[in-house]
C-alpha cells in the first residue's frame, strides 16, 4: 500500500512505497523507495532509536490505512474509541501524507 510522504525539509513530496533505515555519514537517515525505483533521505535523526520510532509511527499509519480500506465503519468506530477528536484528525491527516517529523 502506498503512502504519500512529505520530506523532513518539506522539499519532497513522494508517493513512497517502502521505507528503511540506513546509517551514513554519521547519520541515521529515514531513506523511502519510490514506485519509480528510486530512492530518496527523507528523515535524519540523531539517534536509531528515534530514526525507528519514526519507522513505527509509518508502520501504523500504513496500517490503519489498510483497515481502513477494509470496513470504513469499523475503522472509524475503533478510531473514535481510541483517539479524541484532535487524535483523530492528525491521524487522518497523516493517512492523507505523512511529514516526517523533526528530531
Amino acid at each position: 500500500m502506498n503512502l504519500w510522504i512529505r520530506s523532513q525539509d518539506k522539499v519532497q513530496l513522494l508517493n513512497a512505497v517502502g521505507f528503511y533505515y540506513d546509517y551514513q555519514q554519521e547519520k541515521h537517515h529515514i531513506t523511502c523507495l519510490t514506485k519509480e525505483h528510486d530512492y530518496y533521505w527523507i528523515g535524519v535523526y540523531k539517534s536509531k532509536k528515534r530514526a525507528l520510532e519514526v519507522l513505527d509511527d509509518i508502520n501504523n499509519i500504513k496500517y490503519y490505512k489498510y483497515m481502513a480500506s477494509l470496513d470504513i465503519k469499523i475503522f472509524a468506530t475503533i478510531i473514535e474509541k481510541k483517539y479524541s477528536p484532535q487524535e483523530q484528525q492528525l491521524l487522518f491527516k497523516q493517512m492523507n501524507t505523512y511529514e516526517m517529523p523533526k528530531e
